[in-house]
């Protein structure tokens, strides 16, 4: 299955991202990177509009969960607009939906860029599934027994 396409731009203290098709680990390290490098600099507001998003993995849903968290922390709240409700029942059946912020508001046509996937090393993308899994535990204990397994893979062939 074909990963989504990501679309980005920083519109004042605004940093917009659009997920067209299905959110999986090979987009969410860009992803990740992408809403970091504005967390950490001028953004004070992360919207990310889901309206097209027709799916995504566990990884994907972990690595929106450390960003919202992370932005809260930050003062730079992290909106995931539009989500359809597909979408939000898995966010529910991982019991993450009430850390994330979920808006429903009418998308703004703004010139945006493809964001392109990181080509990263195969240490790195088991390191981003670990960090990304990792976070759904951390967010809900409950996940621990759903999540372990690939955790504990991760960790030992990792090293």
């Amino acid at each position: 299955m074909q990963s989504a396409s990501i679309t980005v731009c920083m519109d004042k203290d605004i940093a917009h991202l659009a997920v067209k098709g299905r959110g999986t680990f090979d987009n969410s390290e860009a992803i990740r990177s992408f809403c970091m490098m504005a967390i950490e600099g001028s953004a004070q507001k992360i919207d990310i509009n889901m309206l097209e998003c027709t799916g995504m993995d566990s990884t994907f849903m972990g690595i929106l969960t450390m960003l919202s968290r992370m932005g809260t922390m930050k003062s730079c709240p992290v909106e995931l607009n539009n989500v359809n409700e597909a979408n939000k029942k898995n966010f529910n059946s991982l019991g993450i939906s009430q850390i994330l912020n979920f808006t429903n508001t009418s998308t703004q046509q703004i010139p945006m860029h493809t964001l392109k996937s990181e080509n990263m090393s195969e240490e790195e993308k088991h390191k981003n599934i670990l960090d990304a899994h990792q976070e759904l535990i951390d967010a809900n204990e409950e996940n621990r027994p759903v999540f372990q397994d690939i955790i504990t893979y991760l960790k030992e062939n990792n090293s």
